[in-house]
C-alpha cells in the first residue's frame, strides 16, 4: 500500500514538474530560477571577467531584484571575502543615493535594479545614484543589470541631469548584461552614453545560455503570470 501511495505521488509530482508551455508566462517560483541562472552570470562576469577586487551590488527591495541579487553575490563571494563585498537594497532615490556614496569605496558597483518594481521608482532610484556617482567622480567600473540598460534607464538619467551626462560621457568603464536569444547568448557589453544617447562599444564577454535559463528568459518576456 504504501509503495503505490509512493509511486502516486511520484507521478503526481512528475506531472507538475512537466515543462510549461513557450507561451505561458512566468509564475514567481520561475521568476526566481530565471535571476538564480542570470545572477550566477552577472557575478562570474564580475568576478572574473571584470576581475574586480571588490564590489558594490545595489539593487532594490522586491523579491524577485532579491533572488538576482543573492545570486550575484554568492557568486562574487566565491573569490572575495566579505568586507570585499557590499550589498544595499533600496526603496526609494534617497536611500539610493545613500548607497552610492557608501558604493564608492569599492573597486566596481553593479546597478541591479528591476523585479516588480515599477519603472518609474527604479529610474528615480538609477538617476539618483548615478548623480552620487558623479558627484564623486566615480572612475570604477560600473555594471548595469539588464532592465537598467534595456529599460534606457541610463540614457534617461544622463538626459535629465547635466552633472551626469558629462561624468558619465567621460567614463571608459561602463558595462551592461544583454542578451541574444537567437545565438542562445549571454553578453557582457561595454557601453557608453554620449551626446545623451546608449550606445555599445563592443561585446566584452558572451556566455552560453542552456535550453531551461533560455527558455524562462523567452517566456519573461510575455505578461507576468
Amino acid at each position: 500500500m504504501r509503495s503505490m501511495l509512493f509511486a502516486g505521488a511520484l507521478t503526481a509530482a512528475i506531472a507538475v514538474a512537466a515543462p510549461a508551455r513557450a507561451d505561458t508566462p512566468l509564475n514567481l517560483g520561475e521568476h526566481f530560477l530565471l535571476r538564480s541562472y542570470t545572477g550566477q552570470a552577472i557575478g562570474a562576469g564580475l568576478r572574473d571577467v571584470l576581475a574586480l577586487p571588490s564590489v558594490a551590488l545595489i539593487a532594490n527591495t522586491s523579491s524577485i531584484c532579491s533572488a538576482l541579487t543573492g545570486s550575484t553575490a554568492s557568486q562574487v563571494l566565491m573569490k572575495l571575502r566579505g568586507e570585499q563585498v557590499s550589498l544595499a537594497a533600496t526603496a526609494n532615490a534617497e536611500e539610493a543615493a545613500k548607497a552610492a556614496k557608501e558604493a564608492t569605496r569599492m573597486a566596481g558597483v553593479a546597478v541591479l535594479y528591476g523585479g516588480q518594481t515599477p519603472a518609474p521608482e527604479n529610474q528615480a532610484m538609477v538617476t539618483a545614484l548615478l548623480k552620487e556617482l558623479a558627484a564623486a567622480n566615480y572612475r570604477g567600473p560600473v555594471f548595469f543589470h539588464l532592465a537598467v540598460w534595456a529599460g534606457q534607464m541610463v540614457e534617461n538619467a544622463a538626459l535629465a541631469d547635466e552633472t551626469i551626462a558629462k561624468w558619465i560621457a567621460g567614463h571608459d568603464k561602463l558595462f551592461a548584461l544583454a542578451v541574444d536569444a537567437q545565438r542562445s547568448k549571454g553578453m557582457i557589453l561595454n557601453v557608453t552614453v554620449r551626446d545623451g544617447k546608449q550606445a555599445v562599444v563592443r561585446v566584452a564577454h558572451e556566455v552560453d545560455m542552456d535550453k531551461p535559463w533560455l527558455d524562462l528568459f523567452r517566456r519573461s518576456l510575455l505578461r507576468r503570470a
